[in-house]
């Protein structure tokens, strides 16, 4: 059994097959999708991108209109066990002059203040090829600019102005983290389709580790979804532990092993987030986790520093 697994699991990690495309594909009420997915994990994404929208400008342009997206969904990474880069496009084709810029459904992430300057934590997946940044809170909407970047460790701070009175996130100064702690997520799963109000999920932390036992993540059990990434990991005293990054593909695992896996997710620890930030020079709150709070008011608090990334 564990010679099988270890086939499957090499499977997953290596073999690629064919790139593979979708072609248009009629959603209904004039609208479509297409879908454009790599054959490695090393293939990048703008390509990818750049393909999609080619593909859905042709279709309109059959009728003389133009492309309105409605709502684009990429992989994230890692991209193992079969979870190669990929992105979807769903999009409409509309009258030349029936689309304003507003009207265009930005893809999102979420992100959280880490310092008084208007310094803001998210993944380098959330902000990564996006023209414009912006950050939202309470009807709110802050343009953002790219401080720094990290694809490696997919870490990223967007610098805001105007952010004022509001208190940043505190992390967890120390390293002691256990199996079984709980946790709580806060971000934005799926965007403005479910609101524009902070979501909070809980769960345990599963392992110490990521896939193939990378140090620099842990696992949790937490549900996230498209949009939570970026977001913070909060302990029970409401510092934060990690940040969301990314989730086991359950489609692909269940092909591949017959079993659907259900809330395997990671989370990026504090220590490599701890060494991009001191390497860009920007500084953060840190403190010992002491008092335990109830959940309510950890996300309470949470929901006063956690934004969401609209990337256009």
């Amino acid at each position: 059994m564990e010679i099988q697994m270890k086939y499957i699991f090499w499977v997953a990690l290596f073999l690629s097959g064919c790139a593979q495309h979708s072609g248009i594909i009629p959603m209904g009420d004039n609208t479509f999708m297409v879908s454009r997915q790599a054959a490695t994990g090393f293939s990048g994404m703008g390509t990818l991108k750049a393909d999609a929208m080619s593909e859905a400008f042709q279709q309109c342009q059959k009728t003389g209109k133009s492309v309105h997206v409605i709502e684009t969904i990429d992989a994230i990474p890692p991209y193992v066990l079969g979870n190669f880069p990929k992105t979807e496009i769903r999009f409409k084709c509309v009258g030349q002059t029936s689309v304003t810029e507003k009207e265009i459904i930005p893809s999102t992430g979420t992100g959280f203040l880490i310092s008084n300057e208007g310094h803001i934590l998210t993944n380098n997946h959330v902000v990564d090829e996006c023209k414009t940044l912006t950050a939202s809170k309470n009807k709110m909407h802050y343009k953002l600019s790219i401080l720094a970047s990290d694809s490696a460790n997919d870490l990223a701070v967007v610098k805001a102005n105007g952010i004022d009175n509001i208190s940043p996130a505190t992390f967890n100064s120390k390293n002691n983290i256990r199996i079984g702690e709980d946790v709580i997520v806060i971000g934005y799963p799926l965007g403005e389709l479910l609101g524009d109000s902070i979501k909070a999920t809980s769960g345990t932390i599963s392992s110490l580790t990521g896939i193939r036992n990378d140090s620099s993540k842990i696992q949790i059990d937490a549900p996230i979804q498209p949009g939570n990434s970026g977001g913070p990991l909060l302990n029970s005293k409401g510092h934060v532990i990690g940040i969301v990054t990314s989730k086991l593909n359950e489609i692909t695992m269940a092909r591949l092993t017959g079993s659907l896996p259900q809330n395997v997710n990671f989370a990026i620890k504090n220590n490599p987030v701890f060494s991009f930030l001191s390497a860009n020079a920007i500084g953060y709150v840190a403190s010992e986790s002491i008092n335990v709070r109830s959940r309510a008011d950890v996300v309470e608090n949470a929901d006063k520093f956690t934004f969401m990334i609209k990337c256009n």
